[in-house]
């Protein structure tokens, strides 16, 4: 789940899947820093990029974790996480691919009744998440004869 780097002065880690419109984290560790520096990560996404970090770095050890919302998913799942940490003589840089997951919804059903007799009418309760919407409605029923003819009730 995170990209690890350890054969520079730093470790990048951030989740290979992300899923749109949600708040995300990543986190940055430099060592062994010997002067100023300026740390930058971006997502690029599309044609679009968005800096969701930006700090000057003073401390010989670093660690830092940061929020970033996560764009909305579009056709193509691939975007990229660029990092830079830039100095006088020091520059590192990294870009790195995860995925960008469209959100998904989940419809749940709740009848009043586990078993319907013909000609009763029903009530039911659909959820729809990630919105949490209850919504409760009458219905008529259905009610399949052994012959396989459906009867309207």
């Amino acid at each position: 789940m995170f990209l690890l780097k350890f054969c520079r002065q730093y470790v990048l880690l951030v989740p290979s899947v992300l899923q749109e419109g949600s708040l995300d984290k990543a986190c940055v560790q430099l060592f062994n820093v010997t002067e100023f520096l300026v740390l930058t990560v971006s997502i690029n996404y599309g044609e679009v990029q968005t800096e969701i970090l930006e700090e000057q770095v003073t401390e010989e050890n670093v660690f830092k974790c940061f929020s970033f919302e996560v764009p909305q998913a579009r056709l193509d799942p691939v975007a990229f996480i660029t990092f830079s940490a830039k100095g006088g003589t020091i520059n590192l840089e990294e870009r790195r691919a995860v995925a960008i997951s469209p959100r998904e919804n989940v419809v749940f059903v709740q009848t009043d009744k586990s078993i319907y007799m013909p000609g009763q009418k029903g009530v039911y309760t659909y959820i729809l998440l990630p919105s949490a919407n209850i919504i409760y409605r009458m219905f008529k029923m259905i009610v399949h004869n052994t012959s396989s003819e459906n009867l309207l009730h």
